[in-house]
């Protein structure tokens, strides 16, 4: 998994498209964070309920939201425990 993300954001890296990456920690590692009665809870993880979760990000700058989208299909081939997914999720300025 490692050696396939890194050799695609080394491709990002020479194409100029690339700004950020970062693998998460593992869930059993995690909090949840949230507010109740506008108080702040703190919950350790794991949580066994979870469907998905974030294994990381990559964040890319390109000339469009297909151009993103295959970027996203193309990640999500990394060789993962489970299945892998990845979502082209915002596209911002003059494309």
């Amino acid at each position: 998994m490692h050696a396939f993300m890194e050799a695609r954001n080394k491709e990002l890296v020479e194409s100029g498209e690339f700004v950020d990456a970062r693998g998460l920690a593992a869930p059993v590692h995690t909090r949840r964070l949230q507010l109740r009665d506008g108080v702040p809870v703190v919950t350790d993880g794991p949580y066994p309920q979870t469907q998905e979760v974030l294994a990381g990000y990559t964040i890319v700058e390109c000339e469009s939201f297909d151009r993103a989208a295959r970027i996203a299909a193309r990640l999500s081939e990394c060789p993962a425990p489970g299945r892998s997914a990845s979502r082209a999720a915002r596209l911002t300025g003059g494309g």
